[in-house]
């Protein structure tokens, strides 16, 4: 299943629907969740990338609640994946091309709400305030509200009709501009859902006007925000939970090659409440009272053990830190569990710019440990769940500024859509996955500068910074039994003078790169300066020490010839073994830096 623009009421009650129908049938089913796709914000847009994960080939149906305008487009690339692979298709409230659709009855029951306003209130003036002019929802419910005014010999005025997107404050803005206009007080103004009526409520109550007294309004949807305003608002009760029941059964149908219609309808009921003067005084005040304090209660509570869980996994250095606080938090807001697949690129150097979608290797991480996996092994929960056996399995993106960090799995359980527990959780997680990247960019980062400062840029060997910072640690940690090799390129004037300094720089590389191979990381490598190279090792024997100037030399030998030099490059040696002595680093240096020196006098002399 693919829902998006996620809502506590729509979506809730289609998925506690569907679980009913599932918990009959040995089935198994993934909601891939956006939570705002409506717009085009960085955010949204990446949000939309949840779309692109499910493996459609791997799935026997499909159904999509794609109930927004932004939504559509976002989606269309997956339906069209479906019909390649001949997957059978199902979607809820929103058309697309050639796919079956299940949903309330959006004209049938807007009609009957627009005709109750006619007919029992005698209303004969009215203003529209409908969703985006693209949206299938809206586009029927503007027809009903016009096919009844048609009916009735009502006119509908163009300037008494506002389409906007479906939010509280389009109710107000609506308001506003029909105020400027002088027509903000018709007989009755009939809004595409509740949460625009509320909006034009509390805009036309802040100037003093009264509802139903002054205007009479209606929405749809029935949410339980609706139901709890003053004046509660008479709206269409779309009974989500049966559509969620009926959608799987109708989907099962269609698989099984049984003949169904196309389309259908799942019926809503009319709720008369007192917006439009109906069901004045019958309402239990008290109840309303009690039921909203022991709600915000409960909201109260949980946002401090969110709160809580912010801060915990905020404080997490690296990702086994935040495993290992992953399991705490999750028994303080009971979600029964989650596990984290991670994009393990984003956590490493070479990743660069922005990253999208998800990697094929993902890094998961659980309540008790931490493991990579194939992307299409995520899809096997009860991989991932070992212990548990459920039906419905919730994914969502988790992402963070320009980056998709990867994707959360949670079990689905019905307290998750209360308050956006799992949405506030998972932006939790995202949050502190960035806390941990920016450490660990800050970490390499100090890494490189720590580099620079102590290594040679020309060789990579350490510089002179490098050898201070190590060399008596070094020392030390070996118990003063170390031996050097002080280290000098013959010739390096002459070559720098007759070839130019460009080959002069390739003799130092070549002598550097002597040095790295014959002697390893295990030792100290050093660019003293110019010309000069510092070795420092484990004491060995003394026919040890001349074989790794022998290799250096060799390799020298055969550098020369590689890079098609016009001389053999060379260098004098000279070495002290510290075993025994209790002279100071900077006499150890010294003297093998004169025994260097002899060596250049002799060959000088041609005795070596």
């Amino acid at each position: 299943m693919v829902c998006s623009v996620w809502n506590e009421d729509y979506i809730g009650g289609l998925l506690r629907g569907m679980e009913k129908r599932i918990g009959e049938e040995d089935l198994e089913l993934h909601v891939f969740v956006s939570y705002d796709t409506s717009g085009d914000s960085s955010f949204q847009k990446k949000e939309q990338e949840i779309f692109e994960l499910p493996d459609i080939e791997n799935y026997d149906g499909v159904l999509i609640a794609c109930n927004s305008v932004g939504s559509v487009a976002a989606v269309e690339p997956l339906v069209a994946k479906c019909k390649k692979y001949n997957k059978t298709v199902l979607s809820i409230e929103q058309k697309f091309e050639g796919v079956p659709v299940a949903g309330v009855g959006n004209y049938r029951e807007f009609y009957r709400v627009v005709e109750h306003m006619i007919t029992v209130h005698g209303c004969k003036v009215f203003n529209y305030i409908g969703g985006p002019e693209s949206n299938m929802e809206n586009l029927e419910r503007f027809r009903a509200f016009c096919d009844c005014m048609k009916e009735h010999g009502l006119p509908v005025e163009e300037e008494r009709v506002g389409h906007y997107r479906f939010l509280h404050k389009d109710g107000e803005i609506a308001y506003q501009k029909w105020k400027e206009q002088g027509v903000h007080l018709p007989d009755a103004v009939i809004c595409a859902n509740d949460n625009m009526a509320i909006g034009y409520c509390n805009a036309a109550r802040a100037d003093g006007y009264r509802i139903p007294e002054d205007l009479r309004i209606s929405g749809f949807d029935n949410f339980d925000e609706g139901q709890y305003f003053s004046p509660s608002i008479t709206s269409v009760n779309r009974n989500w939970e049966q559509l969620g029941y009926d959608s799987v059964d109708k989907l099962l149908q269609f698989m099984d090659g049984i003949k169904a219609p196309a389309d259908f309808d799942s019926k809503g009921r009319l709720a008369l409440n007192e917006s439009c003067g109906c069901a004045l005084g019958s309402r239990d005040v008290k109840a309303d009272l009690a039921y909203v304090y022991y709600e915000k209660k409960q909201k109260e509570v949980l946002e401090f053990q969110q709160r809580m869980d912010r801060l915990l996994l905020c404080k997490c250095r690296t990702l086994t830190e935040m495993r290992e606080s992953l399991k705490w938090c999750l028994d303080t807001i009971l979600i029964e569990d989650l596990v984290l697949c991670l994009n393990s690129s984003l956590f490493q150097e070479e990743m660069a710019g922005e990253k999208r979608g998800y990697d094929n290797i993902l890094h998961v991480i659980t309540k008790q440990e931490e493991f990579n996996v194939e992307k299409s092994r995520t899809f096997e929960p009860a991989r991932l769940f070992p212990e548990e056996n459920h039906k419905i399995y919730m994914f969502s993106s988790l992402t963070f500024g320009s980056d998709t960090y990867g994707y959360s799995i949670a079990i689905y359980e019905d307290k998750l859509m209360k308050n956006d527990l799992y949405r506030a959780f998972k932006e939790s997680a995202t949050v502190a996955l960035e806390s941990i990247r920016q450490r660990e960019e800050l970490s390499r980062m100090n890494m490189k500068l720590q580099q620079l400062y102590v290594q040679d840029p020309m060789t990579g060997l350490y510089n002179r910074f490098g050898y201070m910072n190590q060399a008596e640690r070094y020392l030390l940690s070996h118990n003063r039994e170390i031996y050097l090799i002080y280290i000098d390129v013959d010739n390096l004037k002459s070559i720098n003078d007759n070839y130019g300094h460009a080959m002069g720089d390739l003799a130092i590389r070549g002598v550097a790169q002597a040095i790295k191979m014959v002697f390893g990381d295990d030792c100290i490598c050093v660019r003293m300066g110019g010309d000069e190279f510092l070795v420092m090792d484990a004491s060995k024997e003394e026919q040890a020490i001349f074989a790794k100037e022998q290799a250096v030399l060799d390799y020298l030998e055969d550098y020369s010839k590689r890079i098609s030099c016009p001389f053999i490059l060379n260098a004098s040696m000279g070495h002290i073994n510290s075993a025994g002595s209790n002279e100071s680093l900077e006499v150890l240096v010294k003297q093998a830096d004169n025994m260097m020196y002899e060596v250049k006098q002799k060959r000088k002399k041609g005795m070596l």
